[in-house]
């Protein structure tokens, strides 16, 4: 949405789908941080290790995938005409905001959150080894 008032881009529909897709490429992301983060923990390391490695491993191709996607974006919203422009403009701004999101994670999560993640991560795991699924 920044990016569109930056810009002077009005929000319309196309707009509309640029940040519902840019939603899927995060949840993508998110679920193959996690599914890495399981892997190792079920590999016997420890919960806090796997988060800091998942933040380590996952970053690099992630960030990638999106300076890719930004880059390619960008001859689209300046060429490609007013129906493309707020598209273009949405993702490239949701994916900057969240890029960056990802590289400040990737300094360090603060002890309180990091704490809240583990327990709720070990609650579930306990849920689940009893057999019934988490509320």
């Amino acid at each position: 949405m920044l990016a569109l008032f930056i810009t002077g881009t009005p929000f319309g529909f196309m707009a509309f789908l640029g940040i519902a897709s840019l939603i899927g490429v995060i949840v993508s992301h998110v679920i193959v941080l996690f599914d890495f983060i399981e892997e190792m923990h079920e590999k016997g390391e420890p919960l806090e290790r796997a988060l800091v490695d998942a933040g380590i491993v996952r970053l690099r191709p992630v960030l990638i995938t999106v300076g890719a996607t930004m880059l390619a974006l960008f001859p689209l919203a300046l060429h490609g005409g007013p129906l493309w422009k707020p598209l273009c403009y949405s993702q490239i701004g949701g994916l900057g905001v969240a890029s960056r999101g990802k590289l400040a994670e990737q300094h360090g999560l603060p002890a309180g959150p990091r704490k809240v993640l583990i327990q709720f991560v070990n609650a579930n795991h306990q849920t689940l080894d009893r057999g019934s699924s988490p509320s």
